[in-house]
């Protein structure tokens, strides 16, 4: 195994440390004639680590050994909404074949474009969007007796690491947000712009770890979930989002519900494994997408809420076809 760096000001080889103290060396990567190659590496399959928030390098363009994943995927090019929008079609039809209600499986999305919170352009359409999704988790909370208030996350619709954040539980405070709220709306990962959100049903987290919030994360290699871990954050409550700057890691609690993940023989049925191989499906359907070139913001007969700040269409035709309760597909 070699280990590359796209760094172009790269020495041939760098070495860095990593947290057990082990040194490990990077090889400067070059494209020659089709071919990705480094000191000690001529062809062979290509392992991405990088999530190209703003887009893959150019000597990656043209490349004839397999890349995997595909740098189409890369968050430069791919939508949480395109995600959930496959996640959540396969989950309601999951859903059906058992006699469920598939909005105990999957979480209410919406996706609101042509926004900068910075210059506050659209930022009442994410509003709109907000306070309609909390009134359809009002009717499903009384329908199954949930005392809790209900309340939403508004991500940016192609970042990652945690950035691009915000925890609302009104469209009136999307309206009323401070400067620093509205600053850290702005800009993703690598200073990529936000232009694009979803809105993200909150379903807070019932799991401790010495304390603290937690969640259980899993691991997936070749479609096959083959570990996880918990997820663990001290300075933020079971509302909040885990996956942001201070989390640390522990090992999977053994409880009756995450312990069915680490039953390596499956003798015992886990909802985290259910919805893992359902997402991983969900993340096929993506590549198939990014393969055939398909145009991200093409959602017909999902039954999810889009709303796009530039459409000119009259508030609610924003809801496309199949619409089922809950607004879940």
């Amino acid at each position: 195994v070699t280990l590359g760096t796209v760094r172009e000001d790269a020495d041939e080889t760098i070495t860095v440390r990593d947290a057990c103290e082990h040194d490990l060396v990077l090889e400067r990567m070059r494209n020659v004639s089709g071919r990705l190659t480094t000191r000690s590496f001529t062809g062979g399959i290509i392992l991405l680590n990088n999530d190209f928030s703003v887009g893959a390098p150019a000597l990656l363009a043209s490349i004839k050994d397999p890349i995997i994943p595909l740098p189409e995927l890369g968050w430069a090019h791919r939508r949480k909404y395109n995600h959930f929008r496959h996640l959540c079609s396969l989950t309601h039809r999951f859903a059906a074949s058992f006699g469920l209600d598939h909005w105990l499986l999957c979480t209410l999305i919406a996706e609101v474009s042509d926004i900068d919170f910075a210059q506050g352009r659209n930022i009442e359409k994410v509003a709109l969007a907000v306070d309609a999704m909390l009134a359809d988790l009002r009717k499903k909370y009384a329908q199954y007796g949930i005392t809790d208030n209900p309340y939403v996350f508004i991500k940016d619709n192609s970042g990652t690491y945690g950035m691009g954040i915000l925890t609302v539980s009104s469209g009136k405070e999307v309206l009323d947000l401070n400067s620093k709220a509205r600053r850290s709306m702005r800009f993703g990962k690598q200073k990529s712009a936000i232009t694009s959100v979803i809105i993200q049903e909150g379903i807070s987290t019932k799991h401790r770890v010495d304390g603290a919030a937690a969640e259980p994360v899993l691991y997936a290699v070749g479609g096959q979930v083959v570990g996880g871990f918990m997820r663990v954050h001290d300075e933020k409550d079971p509302l909040a989002s885990l996956n942001a700057p201070g989390a640390k890691f522990d090992i999977l609690l053994k409880d009756k519900i995450t312990a069915p993940i680490i039953d390596i023989n499956q003798q015992e049925l886990s909802i985290y494994r259910v919805l893992a191989d359902l997402a991983m499906v969900a993340v096929g359907q993506e590549t198939a997408d990014a393969l055939a070139g398909v145009n991200e913001g093409e959602h017909a007969g999902h039954s999810l809420i889009a709303v796009n700040g530039t459409s000119g269409r009259n508030e609610g035709e924003g809801i496309l076809p199949d619409q089922h309760d809950g607004g879940r597909a």
